[in-house]
């Protein structure tokens, strides 16, 4: 099983390290990440100038004047973007951490943690020789405290907080120095599943996937609690009362700013896809150093046999261990990426860019007729459903080639999937390499996707700027 998780492992980091190289794929990353930096300084400009008592408050984030007729209190706008803001990280990091719900994934976590978990326990020390070890190095750490600072004329509550700092650091001392193992039962114990890791190698990874967790659920259960209710309770409060709250809901109800909501949730989806992204690049940074260090151990393996019975050779070979589990983590990290990534952009251009182009429809005509209403609204389901429609006629086909219906014998395959080969062949080679075919006619192709993208929102940028800068000049003249 690990032999196919790897040979999985290394397909999709060999095709990930290919495409990277691509001119193409590079000014991708590069568009994307500056259409994030511009929107984030757009942000920070437009609370900035607000923050200074300025009135072109809208120069900066001009979709504001949406919420500045509901409330003339702008920090209620800012809070509630950066609330969402919170929100989408959230979801960002469940989305990170879902490797744990794959299938093969989970078998691996599921044989350290369930199996190995039941098998090592024989290992452990009786609870109470534990407990008793435990608070004898906690008194000892205590003791070196007090006797090297003056820490014992400290008021109580500093006091306490101290005695509470030495029993969390004591805890995380002993269960990395390994003392909770009987280690004459160790060195004869084997693992009837994953033998080839050690119960000491087990251990420590079981100490980091706790730690992770506890300060991952810690942190969701401290927001949750605290800080969305804070919020929420203080900022939402100047906009919904409770006397008239009905008549705040059916002023909210209404086509510019339901669409503005979507379009702020838009911005924010990319902000989610951003912070997925930083995992995935992160992971890919780690993998060179780790196997850089794998491969000098494998190269020090005759040195290492010679050296078997010392205490360095089992240090060195647990941590081979351990940083061998991290690269498998780190590249199923990025195949998850992968996976995510296409969904994501799939639904960004699906609702994403229609948004964006009814928004500036709607500060053109400021206020639209019931017929201005149903011909955008049109527009936006069209071409929402057209771009569902292919991506869905490509999946088709994609499914088609990949379970392939076989023609008179079992040998020669359909010719369908023939030609379906050469044409994607064909059509990956016109992206890449420009208008060049490889297959077929010169037919010429626009650019890449990408560039198409960035060149429709490019266009919707530019018509709404020559709209703002039309609208200053009627108002200063």
């Amino acid at each position: 099983m690990l032999y196919q998780m790897h040979k999985l492992c290394y397909r999709q980091i060999y095709e990930i390290v290919n495409e990277s190289n691509s001119h193409d794929y590079r000014l991708k990353r590069i568009i994307e990440f500056s259409l994030f930096i511009m929107w984030i300084l757009r942000i920070i400009m437009a609370l900035f100038s607000f923050l200074i008592d300025y009135n072109n408050y809208w120069l900066y984030d001009p979709h504001s004047q949406f919420i500045y007729n509901l409330n003339e209190k702008l920090y209620v706008y800012y809070s509630t973007k950066a609330l969402l803001t919170l929100f989408v990280i959230m979801v960002a990091l469940y989305i990170v951490f879902i490797h744990r719900t794959d299938s093969i994934v989970y078998k691996i976590f599921d044989d350290f943690i369930v199996i190995n978990s039941q098998q090592i326990q024989q290992c452990y020390h009786p609870m109470a020789i534990i407990e008793n070890k435990l608070q004898c190095l906690y008194r000892q750490n205590l003791q070196q405290k007090y006797s090297s600072s003056s820490s014992s004329s400290l008021c109580p509550p500093f006091k306490s907080i101290i005695e509470w700092y030495y029993w969390q650091k004591t805890r995380i001392q002993f269960y990395i120095e390994l003392r909770h193992l009987n280690l004459k039962k160790v060195a004869t114990f084997e693992l009837k599943n994953l033998s080839h890791l050690t119960v000491r190698t087990r251990s420590m990874i079981a100490l980091t996937l706790t730690g992770m967790d506890h300060f991952n659920y810690v942190a969701h259960i401290l927001t949750f609690i605290f800080l969305l209710p804070i919020l929420y309770f203080y900022y939402f409060n100047t906009i919904i009362h409770l006397d008239h709250w009905y008549q705040k809901l059916i002023s909210w109800i209404d086509l510019p700013t339901v669409i503005f909501m979507f379009f702020i949730t838009e911005r924010l989806f990319l902000i989610g896809i951003t912070f997925i992204a930083i995992n995935a690049i992160s992971s890919k940074i780690q993998l060179e150093p780790i196997e850089r260090f794998l491969s000098k151990m494998a190269n020090e393996k005759h040195y290492m046999i010679i050296r078997k019975c010392q205490l360095n050779h089992a240090v060195d070979w647990r941590l081979a261990k351990i940083l061998k589990l991290h690269t498998l983590h780190c590249r199923n990290n990025m195949i998850i990426f992968r996976k995510f990534w296409g969904r994501l952009v799939l639904l960004w251009i699906a609702f994403g860019i229609p948004l964006t182009a009814s928004i500036l429809f709607i500060l053109i005509i400021k206020n639209p007729t019931w017929i201005e209403q149903f011909c955008f609204t049109a527009i936006l389901i069209v071409h929402s459903a057209v771009i569902i429609q292919a991506h869905l006629i490509l999946a088709r086909q994609t499914n088609q080639l990949h379970r392939p219906k076989y023609h008179l014998t079992r040998i020669i395959p359909n010719i369908t999937c023939i030609k379906l080969k050469i044409r994607y062949d064909d059509w990956h080679h016109r992206l890449v390499c420009g208008n060049q075919q490889k297959y077929g006619s010169t037919i010429p192709i626009i650019g890449t996707i990408t560039r198409q993208l960035v060149f429709e929102m490019i266009t919707i940028y530019v018509g709404f700027l020559l709209f703002l800068f039309q609208y200053l000049r009627d108002i200063y003249q």
